[in-house]
């Protein structure tokens, strides 16, 4: 998003020496809770859209691939561990977006997710794990039921089930 990393494909990712901004104000943009609260709306405002892109393009392999991140959410959860929670979390919806096959949405919700990997998205996924209701098991089940519905390729319920992970997390944040 900021011009700083070229993607290249079938190559890889490269540092274009490119910087807008200043490290510094960059790192204050990356410290800052108001603009992770922006990046959240933000991708609410995407991922919905990519749900319903993927219900068109997605392989059987594909869905395989997001279920496997499922299931290490749910196991994660059940341990307590965090960070292996946070990082199926992550690829969950990286891949998601690769899966559109659209390269644009693909990096930017990557810019997205690269600005959530903080510490917001930690005491989120913190709350979340340890909240004695285990809403980290609700987590899990609307992203089962993104998978189901990309499966069965209906966008509709994609969507629903994408904002009502957004609407689960607001309810995690509103009382920080």
């Amino acid at each position: 998003m900021a011009g700083v990393l070229e993607r290249k494909a079938g190559d890889g990712t490269y540092v274009t020496g490119y910087l807008p901004i200043s490290f510094s104000r960059a790192l204050e943009i990356l410290q800052e809770d108001e603009n992770t609260i922006d990046i959240i709306e933000a991708r609410k405002a995407l991922e919905p859209g990519i749900a319903e892109l993927v219900c068109e393009r997605i392989s059987e392999d594909e869905i395989k691939t997001l279920e496997s991140f499922v299931n290490k959410m749910n196991e994660a959860g059940k341990i307590g561990d965090v960070d292996s929670f946070i990082e199926a979390d992550y690829f969950f919806h990286s891949y998601l977006a690769k899966f559109t096959k659209n390269s644009i949405l693909e990096s930017t919700l990557e810019g997205f997710l690269f600005l959530m990997r903080k510490h917001l998205w930690r005491y989120i996924k913190e709350k979340c794990i340890k909240e004695k209701d285990r809403s980290w098991t609700e987590s899990v089940d609307t992203h089962r039921v993104i998978v189901n519905a990309l499966r069965t390729k209906n966008k509709e319920k994609a969507k629903e089930a994408m904002l009502k992970h957004f609407e689960e997390i607001f309810k995690l944040i509103e009382d920080r």
